[in-house]
Formats: C-alpha cells, structure tokens, sequence
C-alpha cells in the first residue's frame, strides 16, 4: 500500500464521521484493485477537496489528472457522441408527433390506451435493453454494442414503413427499433467519461444536445414528407438520415480504458454465463445514494416522456391545429437544447445534484401552476411547453453526469445499465396509465387529470433526489455536490 493510501486509511480510522469535519482526502488513481477493509472505510463517503466537491466511494474513485478533459481526440468522441444521439435521442423526443400521425391515419379509430402501448414497449426495452449495451460496452469496448444496435435500430425503422397493424409496431418500432435504441444509449454516453472528468457534465450536455437537434427536424422532416412523397417513403428516408449519423458515430467515437482482455480468452459459454450475470449490478442497490437516485430517475423519466408523448393530443384537445401541435413539439426540441447545455455548464460550477434538484423543483412547480390552470389559453399552454421543455431537458443530460459522481469511471457501464433496467418498468406503464386516464381524448376534465398525473410523478422524483443528496452530504445546504 502507498504512503499516500496509508495516510488517507488512518485519516479515516481516526475520524469515523467525515462529513461532520472538515478533514479532506485527496482521490486516488484509476482502476487498482481494493481489499474489503480499505472499501469498508472508503465507502463512508467523504467529501474530496476539489472544488466542485465530488464524492468518493471507495479507492477506486476516479482521479481527475488521469483523464485529458479536452484535446482534439476527446472532443471527436463528443462529436460522434452527439452524431449518434441525433437518432437515439431525437427520435425519442419526437414520439409525441409520430403516436399523433399514426394514431390519426394507420390506426385511426384505436383507443389511446391501446396505441400507448407501442411507445411504452419501446422505452421499456430502450431502457432496460441498455444492460446488453452497459455490460458489453465496459467489457468489449463501443464497437460491438454499436454495431449490432446500428443494424437494429435501421431495420426496425425501415420496417416501420410497411405497418398497419397495432401488432406491426410494436414489433419494428417497440422491439427493433428499441433494442438498438439500448445498445447505442450506453456507449454514446460512456466514451465521455472516459475522457472527460472537471469537464464532464458541459460535454455531456454538448453531445446530447444531438437529440435536441433530432426533436427539432424529425417531426418537421416527416410532416412534409407525410404530404409530399407519403408515408412509406418519409419513413426509410428517415431511416437512411439516422442510419448515416450512427455509422459516422461509431467511425468517430472510442474508449480510453482498456479491454477485458481476460473476458476475451474466455470460451463462448463462459462469456455468455459471466455476461448475464454481471450485466445487472444489485449489490449497487445498497447504497442508498444510488438507490434514491435509481428512484428519482424512474418518476423524473415517466413525467418526462409521458408529457413527451401525449401533449400534441392534448393540444389538439384544447382547439391547436394539427400543424401547430407539431410545432410544438418543434419548438419544445428548439429549446430543450439549451435546456440540455445551460444547467450542465451551471452544474460542473454548482454542483450536479444542486442543479438537478432545482430544475425538478421548476418543473413540478410549472405544472401546477401553468398547465393545469391555463392549459386551454394558447399562449400559456406554448409558454409553458417551452419552459417544461428547458427545465425537464437536463433528465436526460444530467442523468448521467450524477451517476457518474457516485460511481468510478470503470463502472459506469454496467451501473448506466443497472439504472435503466429499472427506468424500464416505469416506463412500461406510464404511457399506458396515461392513455387510460384520456381515454378516447374527447374529455377535457380527463386530461386535466393527466395532467395532475405528470406533476404528482415529478414531485416524487423530486423528493427522490433530495433524498438521494441527503445521503450524500447529510444536512449540508451550502456544498457543491
């Protein structure tokens, strides 16, 4: 053991409550082994003095000199990171214009409740299929994640051009396109903090400002090309785009860590049995930190995406043409970008959790007491899209930039993975509660209660991620965290 790694073990033996004191440790280097009395003692939690306050959990947290935190390779990764997100997250942004169209041409006279199901299915397995994706990704590297989840992805959406049928969705667009949509998520996301440490959160928020950008001219492309060339071919034509932007991602993108060399020697039926039982990490679930953080992600994302999903209609409901409740959910995208920016360069200065926790506690507030009460003016009802949209933005952005500080670079993967399996069964069922609540969509005072029923999941969230600061720092306000 170093003289260094000695002096921090008896710091912490001789001050068993370091939050209560101000005694500092510095983090230690890389990804070295630890043995179960050193991890005792780290595991403690214990405010590192870096100015931005970041915590450590044990003696592998990561040290800030071991990454390059800019130069010409690193922002490449961010660039083909935020390439790949164009698809991955812009199509996730736009599901609210694609389950309008269809719901009204395709499968026109389908209950909502039924509809939903298409879109739930696809962010459960969007989530949850990110464990094949985490646990590959932190073994193998991005390569063979991304390519089996390239080929999925462009095959569920050029098959999407030929469905009818309820059944024919959920099968190209719920499963294709969500199991690629998995195995892309965690390593566009992974590469950056391979690379990126101080400034983690404002890359980051740069590559994912990619789906932003996919929001904003996914639902614009496809309404025009709805009109001009039909349905079938605005579909494959969109397939072509955001096949393109994932092969120039996986050209572009690359990990700093090495390999599994030992995973690789192993025989097929060793990899695939230590493959299925490492791709889930429950033992994560004892720390209560990440646990609340699992949690307020959970009813952060149902908020989120249910809104995402069903506020066109809602708009359509309160008297808005069919052409501008695509727009608004433009306009929402236009916005979210810098919803996606603005609190990480805040959040690398402030504290990760700091802001996070401020932009819940906005956005629960605007739905309370904007779009429940005003919802039926046009103006307030565009208002307060765009400002949910700014606000609400940094779940995705955010998310995890704050995993990634209570957990070491070298297993994000898995944990990213561990989380959204999670984030997959809230999911599942919000749409579809949310399609129960509307019902045919000719109730007004139904959607008032789909309302109250994102603001009620968004307070929950909030209160998870005080909960899950409160264990990080215990009673401390004043604390970048």
């Amino acid at each position: 053991m170093s003289t260094a790694r000695h002096n921090r073990l008896e710091q912490l033996r001789s001050n068993p409550d370091p939050l209560s004191s101000t005694t500092t440790v510095t983090a230690s280097s890389g990804f070295s082994k630890h043995n179960d009395q050193e991890d005792d003692l780290l595991k403690k939690g214990v405010l590192s003095n870096r100015k931005d306050f970041e915590i450590e959990l044990d003696d592998s947290e990561d040290d800030a000199s071991d990454f390059p935190d800019g130069g010409f390779e690193a922002w490449t990764v961010v660039l083909g990171s935020f390439l790949g997100l164009i698809p991955v997250f812009g199509l996730l942004n736009s599901i609210g214009s694609i389950q309008t169209y269809i719901s009204t041409n395709q499968l026109k006279g389908v209950e909502s409740s039924i509809t939903g199901w298409i879109f739930s299915i696809y962010l459960a397995i969007a989530t949850a299929g990110s464990v094949l994706g985490g646990t590959l990704f932190d073994r193998m590297g991005r390569l063979a994640p991304m390519s089996a989840g390239t080929i999925l992805y462009s095959i569920g959406l050029f098959t999407i051009a030929e469905c009818t049928e309820v059944y024919q969705f959920i099968l190209s667009f719920g499963v294709c396109v969500g199991l690629g949509t998995a195995l892309n998520m965690t390593p566009l996301i992974g590469v950056i903090s391979h690379f990126f440490f101080k400034k983690r959160a404002i890359a980051t928020g740069l590559a994912t400002i990619g789906g932003s950008v996919g929001g904003v001219f996914i639902p614009i492309m496809l309404r025009k090309l709805f009109i001009s060339i039909g349905y079938k071919w605005a579909m494959r034509v969109l397939a072509f785009i955001c096949t393109a932007c994932l092969l120039m991602s996986m050209v572009l993108t690359k990990e700093r860590l090495p390999k599994d060399e030992a995973y690789k020697r192993l025989s097929l039926r060793q990899q695939l049995l230590t493959y299925f039982t490492s791709s889930i990490d429950f033992r994560a679930f004892k720390d209560s930190r990440f646990l609340f953080c699992v949690i307020a992600i959970v009813f952060s994302e149902m908020s989120l995406t249910t809104a995402l999903t069903y506020l066109p209609d809602y708009a359509l409901a309160r008297g808005v043409s069919e052409d501008n409740s695509y727009l608004l959910v433009t306009l929402m995208n236009v916005v979210g970008a810098f919803g996606r920016f603005i609190p990480n360069l805040l959040a690398d200065k402030y504290g990760r959790f700091n802001v996070m926790i401020s932009t819940s506690i906005i956005a629960t507030v605007l739905c309370l007491t904007i779009w429940l009460p005003f919802g039926g003016d046009h103006k307030a009802l565009y208002a307060f899209a765009m400002t949910f949209s700014f606000f609400t933005s940094s779940i995705f952005s955010l998310t995890p930039v704050c995993l990634s500080q209570i957990c070491k670079t070298a297993q994000f993967g898995t944990r990213f993975s561990t989380m959204y399996f999670v984030v997959a069964f809230g999911n599942l069922v919000s749409v579809p509660i949310a399609g129960a609540i509307i019902g045919n969509g000719e109730v007004i005072s139904k959607f008032n209660h789909f309302v109250l029923y994102c603001s009620m999941m968004s307070l929950v969230g909030l209160l998870s991620w005080l909960t899950s600061r409160f264990y990080i720092v215990r009673w401390k306000l004043w604390v970048q965290v």
